[in-house]
């Protein structure tokens, strides 16, 4: 069965508070016209990173709305900036040819500050990370060499499970 984006559905179906039914809202919902103040809306309704960096910062950045809120997102709490970094990794895998300047920009960040950043924020960093690496011509080198400065001095806390950092 294929639902097609249909964003009247997806606004019921977020409203219902239950995740399931929230994620499918993000999954059927047009990016193409859903407004800014709906997708901060959702992103200040739930703390479940499922929902939040990896359905509503993705979402977002399908949307023409992208970098503007991910220069609102990037100022804002934890949990908006872990977004605003999710954001820009989904910019960065839809287009390659993503705007170096801001690149350049969110590498310095990086750089300077994901040691000091909360474990959300690393994560999503270093996914930035890897996706320029990986997507950005000429970027890879340069990645890698970043990554080998900060591995080792970051140490995420994910819990009782098996999960790791990335290596790019």
């Amino acid at each position: 069965y294929k639902i097609n984006k249909n964003n009247e559905i997806a606004l019921q179906l977020f409203d219902t508070d239950i995740p399931e039914a929230m994620y499918m809202a993000i999954v059927i919902v047009d990016p193409n016209k859903i407004e800014k103040d709906t997708i901060n809306e959702w992103l200040n309704r739930t703390d479940y990173s499922l929902l939040t960096t990896s359905g509503i910062a993705l979402l977002a950045a399908d949307s023409p709305h992208s970098m503007e809120l991910v220069n609102e997102w990037i100022k804002d709490t934890p949990k908006h900036k872990a977004c605003a970094y999710a954001c820009l990794n989904g910019s960065i895998i839809k287009d390659p040819n993503f705007d170096i300047e801001i690149i350049e920009k969110y590498l310095k960040i990086i750089e300077d500050t994901i040691i000091s950043q909360p474990d959300d924020i690393q994560i999503q960093m270093n996914g930035f990370v890897a996706s320029v690496g990986c997507q950005i011509i000429g970027y890879q080198e340069r990645c890698i060499e970043l990554y080998k400065k900060y591995l080792d001095q970051i140490n995420i806390d994910y819990g009782d499970t098996s999960c790791k950092l990335i290596d790019t």
